[in-house]
């Protein structure tokens, strides 16, 4: 066992005054605790409504960075401590690796709080601070946080829980606890809400949303208002929490609805594709080697939705779960795909590319409804 966040002592810690100095020791002592089987220990965190009961730490699973950020190898420095009130901090770190070059290369800078609970420093979730004076609705399955300003709508609220309903049925999931939905202004404002002062794509996209597994949590923009289909298919994701990748990816977008990814359609993402295939002739598709075409789509978005396309298509829904528990590795992906999936002498390039066009076509047809 090992930490998977390595500690680094700030050169201004001979500043700090004895308090910041038992609150430096405690988070360096719960970063000791994150190894490859474990978040850390909770005993150093405040309880957190939002999270499951034996859950803590949600910057641990916010949904940006996968694994987890404190799982990433990354190296951790405190870059201060300030003291809000009598008994309550605010502490900032960044984490960061340094390249072959001694390059300083930062990938989060993020805060939590802190509160002095009798003589001891336990570690508080920002989200709880942020949202303190959003309002809540709740559906049947989800509950709504959002900002007073915001003008939550009631009918598509319904819609969504309709959906996650018909869904949930289909793959047969039962949640423990229903999914907390955060409406953020814009993609700065999902960041800033939960803790981050800083990640590299937190200034360059209006839109942006993730999907926290471990706690069914979906933070969101208002663009995507209270129905954002993409991240709610995640849901799926509780049950199969260990099917390959482009699996899960490639349900996410697979449905007719608007917005399957970013503010593009299914049918539209493969017709971006196919424009840049018009460019560079000889791109493609390919499991182990593809580039993104577009530096805002990721490829295994298109490429999972074929083969789940193709998954329902040999078995039907049935079949698609039977995959989804069974096939888990890159390496158990290409080799099912080849078993089951290719003609003969077909290569998985090949194959892909070919269903590729097939979506374009107008008879093209879903599988399933999602």
């Amino acid at each position: 066992m090992f930490s998977q966040t390595i500690s680094e002592k700030s050169p201004y810690e001979y500043l700090f005054d004895e308090e910041q100095i038992l609150i430096t020791k405690n988070w360096k002592d719960y970063l000791s605790t994150m190894n490859s089987n474990s978040n850390g220990k909770c005993s150093f965190w405040m309880q957190n409504k939002f999270l499951k009961s034996d859950n803590c730490n949600l910057l641990s699973s916010q949904g940006f960075y996968n694994p987890s950020l404190f799982n990433l190898h990354f190296r951790n420095q405190i870059l201060g401590i300030r003291k809000i009130s009598k008994s309550e901090y605010e502490l900032s770190s960044i984490f960061y690796f340094t390249s072959e070059k001694n390059e300083l290369n930062p990938f989060a800078i993020t805060k939590v709080l802190v509160y002095k609970i009798d003589n001891n420093y336990l570690f508080s979730d920002y989200l709880l601070k942020s949202t303190s004076n959003w309002e809540t609705k709740n559906t049947e399955m989800i509950n709504y946080h959002f900002p007073k300003n915001y003008e939550f709508n009631t009918d598509i609220a319904k819609e969504a829980n309709n959906y996650l309903k018909k869904m949930f049925n289909l793959f047969e999931i039962k949640l423990d606890k229903n999914i907390d939905y955060f409406i953020s202004e814009n993609c700065f404002d999902v960041f800033s809400n939960s803790g981050f002062d800083f990640v590299p794509t937190m200034t360059t996209q209006e839109k942006c949303a993730f999907y926290d597994t471990s706690n069914n949590i979906i933070y969101t923009t208002k663009f995507y208002r209270e129905f954002h289909r993409h991240e709610l298919i995640h849901a799926i994701n509780s049950k199969y929490l260990d099917a390959n990748y482009y699996l899960l990816s490639g349900l996410s977008i697979y449905h007719d609805g608007e917005n399957a990814l970013q503010q593009y359609t299914f049918k539209e993402l493969f017709q971006l594709l196919e424009n840049h295939q018009l460019i560079d002739k000889n791109y493609r598709l390919s499991i182990k080697n593809s580039s993104n075409f577009d530096k805002n789509i990721s490829t295994a978005y298109l490429t999972g939705a074929l083969i789940i396309d193709a998954i329902i298509e040999k078995g039907g829904v049935k079949f698609l779960r039977k995959v989804l528990h069974e096939i888990k590795t890159e390496e158990d992906l290409i080799t099912f795909i080849e078993q089951n999936l290719l003609r003969k002498n077909e290569s998985i390039e090949n194959w892909l590319q070919r269903r590729a066009k097939e979506v374009l076509k107008r008879n093209f047809k879903f599988k399933i409804e999602l």
